[in-house]
């Protein structure tokens, strides 16, 4: 019987995002997924006080095969104040003496995805596991919205995070190219009525 109000205790804390645990029906094991950009999001097993997970799945060996690249956050300060962060995917192979074309994309807050692994395939946004095989950086904002002024909070937050990167190291500012989808689509058109900053859109 658990107690209402009762304070919850930490059971795993990992830089890692942890899928959704799911308890077998006879016994006091649990399942659940890990990823990182770079790991897989394999099955783990534990009991109920995950103090010992198993790996039990090696679902995509395949992936040692090829380039990859890691993440950063980066935090940065918009115009109006406000203390975001946004997902940085280096190339593979990166090398901090060198600035890198990178590409942009946003939605409304990213952040959460800095461990989403990314998985190449073919559809309408990015795949940053691609691009950064390729030599691209791949950034994913944060942004926050005034109210009536979607627009203008855009273009606050990706340019706010631009020139955080560029100030950084990371990018080359000549080569930023632009990609929104859907509500990013919209966030692009305005942006870019606005700014000379990107190279492609």
């Amino acid at each position: 019987k658990v107690k209402v109000g009762k304070k919850p205790k930490v059971l795993r804390y990992e830089d890692k995002m942890i899928g959704r645990a799911i308890k077998a029906k006879s016994t006091d094991k649990v399942i659940f997924t890990e990823q990182t950009f770079i790991d897989f999001p394999d099955y783990w097993v534990s009991d109920l006080s995950f103090r010992k997970p198993k790996k039990i799945t090696n679902a995509n060996p395949q992936q040692s095969n090829y380039k990859w690249g890691k993440r950063v956050l980066i935090d940065y300060t918009d115009k109006r104040g406000h203390q975001l962060q946004a997902t940085l995917t280096l190339p593979a192979d990166y090398d901090s003496a060198k600035k890198y074309p990178m590409i942009v994309y946003f939605y409304e807050k990213m952040s959460q995805r800095h461990h989403r692994y990314s998985m190449p395939t073919y559809d309408d946004r990015p795949h940053m596991s691609t691009y950064a095989s390729n030599g691209y950086l791949v950034l994913m904002p944060d942004i926050v919205f005034d109210v009536g002024l979607p627009g203008s909070s855009a273009l606050d937050d990706v340019t706010s995070a631009v020139k955080e990167v560029i100030k950084l190291g990371y990018a080359d500012a000549a080569k930023i190219g632009l990609q929104g989808h859907s509500w990013g689509g919209y966030e692009s058109s305005f942006i870019v009525t606005q700014t000379d900053m990107f190279a492609a859109v």
